[in-house]
């Protein structure tokens, strides 16, 4: 795709500050994210919540010379009372980002673990 291709270098700046002030501009401001957060937990998305919800929250590190990370999820119910969590340790992990996309997964299959756990408990039960 860039074979036989030259752009010079002023063409080179003048199309990478360009692109930098679009994304400037497409960032939330500080006002912004705090209005965003307020609403979140106290408009819309709170008259939404469920008695029995369940939040998950999870973290990663990354080591970037080791190319590892460390993962970790809480379950906890609407008082914020924590009942369950775990770890695991992940090699060869590309990057930061790639650390947090792991650890929203392994929760997820933590969730999806429990869940066929409890159905083949009721399913066992009916019988």
């Amino acid at each position: 795709i860039f074979e036989n291709r030259t752009i010079s270098p002023e063409k080179t700046l003048s199309i990478a500050i360009s692109e930098a002030r679009e994304w400037q501009g497409a960032q939330f401001t500080k006002k912004e994210r705090e209005k965003d957060s307020t609403m979140a937990t106290t408009g819309y998305l709170r008259q939404q919540q469920v008695e029995s919800s369940i939040k998950v929250f999870t973290d990663a590190a990354w080591n970037v010379s080791h190319r590892g990370a460390g993962l970790g999820w809480v379950f906890s119910d609407t008082q914020r009372t924590a009942f369950a969590h775990g770890t695991r340790i992940e090699e060869y992990v590309g990057s930061p980002i790639m650390a947090e996309a792991l650890a929203i997964r392994q929760a997820l299959v933590e969730v999806a673990t429990w869940a066929s756990m409890i159905y083949r408990l009721i399913q066992t039960l009916k019988f």
